[in-house]
Order: structure tokens, then C-alpha cells, then sequence
């Protein structure tokens, strides 16, 4: 049964811990791999307000890593038209996903998207505008490619960061103001300050048991410009353990 529709156009601006009805981003990564994945409220920089999502990462070769947020109780989302956020960016060149997950937790589906950075991120906020039917299904999953028709049963949502062929994916990227397109935006209702601790990066996923089972991130990838030739992107096919 899906939930009522999400009347407020905000998702999350990263001005309080944990947006209602969850426990924050995490970081997850591939455990078997030297990889290392950061995501933490920034009062450094933001669009607006004082706090954005700092993604800081550095991904072994043929590895992954994300930044998470899970739902207690699967969303409905199916008012609005897709997502919209503001990134920006340390170095040039930086490749990522935006990546939904949707369905119930024992049958879990991804949905992904892939931005490639433009040279203005790095010296301001770019803004993004994402509909529904940009997402497609991941090509690792049954399905794959199918577009995405699951508004209604969002459990979350995620950042994600692959590598090419052979070579490490070392970033930091800073998001801002997740709001929903086609509704009123609306400030989220929560404590001013939190008394919660910093996550802590152990790769695993406590509140989500089958994470790796569940959450494989999308195809986003990192390569320095510039390097002549064309290097074919690593697949990850065998995530689903």
C-alpha cells in the first residue's frame, strides 16, 4: 500500500541531521577493497542556508561507493514530476549518479541516472532538474533499462561513484536543496540542532542489513579530462550477492 502523497517540495536543504522519517545519509562502499567514501553536513559551503552534503570519496579500481538516504516507510512521490538539486565541485571532469530506489526491501529496484559535471561547478552552485522518466532501471538488475514508474514506492535515494577500467575515481562534490519538481516548497519540519553522533565510515550497514544485496550504486564514473583514447566503462554486473 503506498503512502499519502508528499505534500512539502522539500527532500532535504542539509540544515538539520536527519530529515523526517529517516537516519540520515550514510556512506556504504565495496568492503572488499580499499575504497573510502565520506558524506557529511558541510558548513564550509552552500547554495543557501549554511549547511550542504560533502561527498568526499576515493574508489579502488573496479569498486563503488554511495551516499545513501533511506526511508523508514516507503514515500510517494508520484505528486511531483522528478527531482531537483544544486552541485558543485572540487576538480573538472567529475562524473556521478543520482540513483532511486524503489519497490519494498525484499525486492529492492535501482533506478539511475548519470550527470557529467560541467566546468562552472567548479567555481559556483550548477543547478539540475531531473523528471521520472530520465531514471532507468540499472543494467545490472532484471529489467534493465526499463524507466522508472515507481513515484509511489520510494524507499530512497543515493549519490553514487564507479571507476573506469583500471583506474581509481578521487573526488569531493558538494549537493544541495533535494526538492521535488512541480510542488510548493516548504521548509522540513525538525530540531534546530541534533544531538546525533557522526557517522561512522565502517563500510557496513547496520539499518540495512541486505545493503549490498539492495543498494549496487549506478554507473557514475570519475576520469581525469584530457587522456587521449576512450576507456571502456567497468560494469559492475555481480553486485546483487
Amino acid at each position: 500500500q503506498s503512502a499519502p502523497p508528499l505534500l512539502t517540495g522539500l527532500v532535504d536543504d542539509f540544515e538539520v541531521d536527519n530529515p523526517p522519517g529517516t537516519s540520515g545519509w550514510a556512506p556504504f562502499w565495496d568492503e572488499a577493497s580499499p575504497t573510502s567514501m565520506h558524506c557529511t553536513a558541510d558548513a564550509g559551503i552552500a547554495q543557501g542556508g549554511a549547511r550542504s552534503l560533502l561527498l568526499d570519496f576515493d574508489v579502488s579500481p573496479g569498486a563503488w561507493a554511495t551516499c545513501a538516504l533511506f526511508y523508514e516507510q516507503a514515500q510517494n512521490w508520484s505528486g511531483a514530476e522528478g527531482l531537483s538539486f544544486a552541485y558543485h565541485t572540487a576538480q573538472p571532469g567529475l562524473v556521478f549518479n543520482m540513483d532511486l530506489y524503489a519497490g519494498s526491501p525484499e525486492a529492492q529496484e535501482t533506478y539511475v541516472y548519470t550527470i557529467e559535471a560541467v566546468p562552472e561547478s567548479v567555481d559556483g552552485w550548477v543547478p539540475v532538474s531531473l523528471r521520472w522518466a530520465d531514471f532507468h532501471r540499472a543494467d545490472w538488475e532484471e529489467n534493465g533499462g526499463a524507466p522508472f514508474a515507481a513515484a509511489d514506492r520510494l524507499l530512497g535515494l543515493a549519490f553514487g561513484f564507479e571507476t573506469y577500467e583500471g583506474a581509481p575515481n578521487t573526488g569531493t562534490l558538494w549537493v544541495d536543496d533535494v526538492s521535488l519538481l512541480g510542488t510548493a516548497p516548504a521548509a522540513v519540519e525538525g530540531p534546530a540542532e541534533s544531538d546525533a553522533e557522526p557517522v561512522e565510515e565502517t563500510g557496513e550497514a547496520p539499518r540495512q542489513p541486505n545493503f549490498r544485496r539492495l543498494l549496487p550504486c549506478g554507473s557514475a564514473l570519475l576520469f581525469p579530462l584530457g587522456l587521449a583514447g576512450i576507456i571502456m566503462l567497468l560494469r559492475r554486473k555481480d553486485l546483487v550477492r
